[in-house]
C-alpha cells in the first residue's frame, strides 16, 4: 500500500510540474498574442439564419496573463417548430479572436426594453463574483465565463511540488542529524531499526 501511494505521489508531482511549466509558458505566450479555440452550433429553425435560430458558443483562450473559458448563447427569435438543420464550426485564432465582438454584439441582442418599448442600452457582462484575480462573469441566461490569471494557475499546480520537496528536505535533514527519517525517532542507540515506528533505515520510506 505504501508503494502504491509513493508511486500515485511521484505522478502526481511530476504531473504537476508538466502543469505548472505548460501555464507559464502559455503566460509568456498571453503577453504577446490573443489566442482562443472557438466552437459553434447554430440550429436552424426555419432555413434562414437571419430570422429564428439560436447560436451557441464555446471560447477557451488567452490574453495578458489570463486564462479564460467562456460560454454564449444567443437567440435570434422564438420558434416552436422543428429545426431546419445545423451548422458546426471550430477553430483555432491568433491574435483576431471573434469572442470579444460576439459578447458586444450579444450585449446589444439581449438590449433591456423599457416601459415604453424602446430599448433601454445593452446588458453588458457583469462580475459575479471575484478572488485573487479570478473571475465569474456573466449575462445571466445568455453568456458565462470563467477567468483565472496565470500567476494562481501556477501557485495552485506548484503546492504538491513544495510538498514534496519540504518533505525531501525534512527526510534528508532527520538523516543527517541521526533521527528516523520517518517519525523522527533519535535512532542512536538503535540505528538498525526504529523502536518507534519499524523503520529499518536505509529501506525507502
Amino acid at each position: 500500500m505504501k508503494r502504491l501511494l509513493r508511486i500515485l505521489l511521484n505522478a502526481s508531482v511530476i504531473l504537476s510540474l508538466l502543469f505548472c511549466l505548460a501555464m507559464a509558458a502559455l503566460w509568456l505566450r498571453s503577453e504577446r498574442a490573443h489566442d482562443e479555440y472557438a466552437r459553434s452550433l447554430l440550429i436552424v429553425w426555419d432555413g434562414q439564419t437571419s430570422k429564428e435560430s439560436d447560436q451557441f458558443d464555446w471560447y477557451v483562450g488567452w490574453k495578458d496573463g489570463e486564462f479564460y473559458v467562456a460560454r454564449a448563447y444567443e437567440r435570434s427569435a422564438f420558434w416552436d417548430g422543428p429545426p431546419e438543420g445545423e451548422h458546426r464550426t471550430e477553430a483555432w485564432t491568433t491574435n483576431a479572436p471573434k469572442s470579444p465582438e460576439r459578447i458586444w454584439n450579444l450585449g446589444w441582442n439581449v438590449a433591456q426594453v423599457n416601459s415604453s418599448g424602446t430599448a433601454a442600452g445593452p446588458v453588458l457582462p457583469s462580475v459575479r463574483w471575484s478572488a485573487l484575480g479570478a473571475a465569474y462573469v456573466t449575462i445571466p441566461g445568455n453568456f458565462a465565463e470563467v477567468r483565472v490569471p496565470f500567476w494562481l494557475a501556477i501557485l495552485i499546480s506548484a503546492t504538491p511540488i513544495a510538498g514534496w520537496s519540504w518533505r525531501r528536505a525534512s527526510v534528508a535533514r532527520r538523516r543527517r542529524e541521526g533521527l528516523c527519517p520517518s517519525c523522527g525517532y533519535d535512532l542512536r542507540a538503535t540505528p538498525d531499526r526504529c523502536p518507534e515506528c519499524g523503520l529499518v533505515p536505509g529501506k525507502s520510506n
